[in-house]
C-alpha cells in the first residue's frame, strides 16, 4: 500500500475550492445555457479545464451529453 499523508486544512480547503468552482461551471452549463468560452470569460478560468469539468461531469452522468459536447467536437474536427 502507499505511503497516506495527512490531509492538511490548506489541501481540504483547496478541495473545497475546486468542488465549488467545478459546481458553477457545471451550473453556468445547465442553468443559464452558457457555452464553454463563456463560462471560462466569466470565472476567469482556462477553456480546457472547463472543458475537461464538462466532460467528466458528462462521464460521471451527472450531465447529461448536450447539444453543446456536440457542437464542440464537430467544430474540432
Amino acid at each position: 500500500m502507499g505511503k497516506k499523508y495527512p490531509v492538511t486544512h490548506q489541501s481540504r480547503q483547496k478541495l473545497e475550492t475546486k468542488k465549488t468552482i467545478d459546481a458553477m461551471i457545471l451550473e453556468m452549463l445547465v442553468v443559464d445555457g452558457c457555452n464553454s468560452e463563456v463560462i471560462a470569460d466569466e470565472l476567469g478560468l482556462d477553456e480546457h479545464y472547463v472543458k475537461h469539468v464538462i466532460r467528466e461531469a458528462e462521464k460521471k452522468g451527472k450531465i447529461h451529453s448536450t447539444w453543446w459536447s456536440w457542437h464542440w467536437r464537430r467544430k474540432k474536427k
